[in-house]
């Protein structure tokens, strides 16, 4: 071959995880140059791309007179003005290029759905379609089949936009727990995802992680990983992870009153046993928020309004979504997370959340079933939890609660971008079970969504008294809440930090276009 040469990266080299840019290079190595380089790595800011463009040349051309050749020339470069105005137009072009990637969509697409009676036998097996897509996955609250949109984009120039988005993390900006450096690792599993992605389409039954990495959300739950994933944690695993994040929060350090605990107890017993009406149960546990803290209150009023909406008994086990929300999520979650004083309103919602109102490049027009927002003296509203739903009836369709599941690290990631927030909770609802996940941008390009809990709440005044036992993790849940997602504002990031939310219509071509209740979901809660 004509022209440069590259070395072939010593096995310390190829941990560095740079093939993207290395493949590149490699395609264009005749005419290679800095000004093609950092035109086509134009999601690269110019502190990157220079950066990345001197590493490459150092470390990977092998010809020492064209290295030196390519440096010179660069170095002359950009000491004059024609550099200024390149990079002043560069600057131009990047935003231009993010803000066009993220247009409405127009393009339905199907997808089947196959439901199989019999794992062993295909003759047993039938086949529904249903029109499923991006605007199905983004508003939930229906019934009836939503006609998906989407853009006219290929699989390669979907490819394409994805590597232009996934840049390897600030060497001065790493995530380090012990001697595991979870940046690098996270990287090395996006770069993983794209070379998998030649071989395979994803789905979001097993690949529900590769997917929200392509946006730079790393999920974590409680033994809840995929093994491409944990293959790649070198010198840790998940669970270092989540014990990193659980102490660096606070989680499971917190202990409710132990005298008031007993009371609430003993008032909810009397009231399921009919030795106390209802109101008069009501009037006990208002009594017992006086001289308490904030967070003790909220729990009280919680089992207040549990003891006056429930009813005695589970009548029957088929409750449809909405019923599931106002009459046995409501009760629970709203005293829990409403705070008049400062502001802070739960709500069900259809309607398009705050973030999307303010940015145009979110995923299309999305509605998460449920919002806790702050609204500022300007009456400007910020959302800091989100919550999605399902009823229990859905517990085995591992493709919606893994798109649910989706969603709110799309809209968490979309909150703390918009907002520079520093924490956002997210609710996933099956039935009356409750998980709780936590979302911060921990480090340069790294959105961290970690479970916190996995809770059951009562569907009827006799399981109230099972609330019992969980209140002490409700009450680090509600810690955190109210210490990091209730913070103010912090300083506005750098745009470089952050990265860009592939939306579904860019990823469309990349995921399979059948649904299949078999496929495995290593994100999957066992609900009785």
């Amino acid at each position: 071959m004509k022209g440069l040469k590259i070395n072939t990266p010593s096995k310390r080299k190829a941990k560095q995880q740079i093939p993207t840019e290395l493949n590149w290079v490699y395609k264009n190595i005749d005419s290679f140059n800095h000004i093609k380089f950092f035109d086509f790595f134009l999601s690269y800011d110019r502190p990157t791309s220079s950066r990345r463009f001197k590493y490459i040349v150092a470390n990977f051309i092998s010809e020492e007179n064209k290295r030196n050749e390519i440096l010179e020339n660069y170095n002359t470069w950009k000491r004059k003005k024609e550099a200024k105005l390149y990079w002043k137009q560069r600057e131009k072009q990047r935003k231009d290029k993010f803000m066009n990637n993220f247009v409405a969509m127009d393009k339905p697409v199907l997808l089947t759905e196959t439901t199989s009676t019999s794992k062993f036998d295909e003759s047993n097996s039938t086949t529904t379609t249903t029109t499923i897509s991006v605007d199905s996955m983004e508003s939930s609250n229906t019934s009836t089949p939503i006609t998906v949109k989407s853009d006219d984009i290929g699989i390669d120039q979907a490819k394409t936009l994805i590597s232009e988005a996934v840049r390897p993390p600030d060497e001065d900006d790493y995530y380090m727990i012990g001697n595991m450096n979870v940046s690098t690792c996270f990287f090395d599993f996006q770069t993983f995802v794209q070379s998998l992605l030649n071989e395979r389409l994803l789905n979001f039954e097993s690949y529900l992680q590769h997917i929200l990495s392509l946006s730079s959300i790393l999920l974590v739950g409680k033994n809840r990983v995929h093994s491409d994933l944990l293959k790649l944690l070198k010198n840790g695993t998940e669970d270092d992870i989540i014990n990193d994040v659980h102490k660096k929060i606070k989680m499971n350090e917190n202990k409710f009153p132990r005298l008031i605990l007993m009371e609430i107890l003993d008032i909810v017993q009397d009231a399921y046993q009919k030795k106390i009406t209802r109101i008069k149960a009501a009037r006990l546990l208002l009594d017992l928020t006086d001289d308490q803290g904030d967070l003790v209150i909220r729990i009280i009023l919680c089992f207040k309004r549990l003891v006056e909406d429930l009813p005695d008994e589970l009548l029957t086990s088929t409750i449809k979504e909405f019923g599931l929300c106002t009459s046995f999520l409501q009760p629970a979650i709203k005293p829990l997370f409403d705070n008049a004083e400062k502001k802070v309103v739960f709500t069900w919602t259809n309607a398009i959340n705050s973030e999307f109102k303010k940015e145009k490049n979110q995923i299309s027009k999305s509605r998460p079933d449920g919002c806790i927002t702050i609204i500022n003296n300007n009456n400007e509203e910020k959302s800091v939890c989100f919550a999605e739903v399902k009823t229990l009836a859905d517990r085995t369709n591992h493709y919606k609660l893994n798109v649910d599941l989706y969603r709110l690290g799309i809209f968490s990631k979309d909150a703390i971008d918009v907002n520079n927030l520093n924490s956002v909770l997210a609710i996933q609802a099956v039935g009356s079970y409750l998980t709780f996940y936590l979302t911060q941008l921990k480090n340069d390009g790294l959105y961290l969504m970690v479970e916190l809990d996995h809770l059951r709440f009562p569907m009827s005044l006799n399981e109230l008294p099972q609330l019992i036992g969980y209140v002490d993790r409700l009450y680090d849940i509600l810690n955190v809440f109210e210490e990091f997602c209730m913070l103010p504002v912090v300083k506005e990031r750098p745009s470089s930090k952050k990265r860009e939310t592939m939306k579904l219509s860019i990823l469309s071509p990349l995921i399979e276009k059948t649904i299949d209740r078999s496929r495995a979901n290593c994100f999957q809660y066992h609900y009785n």
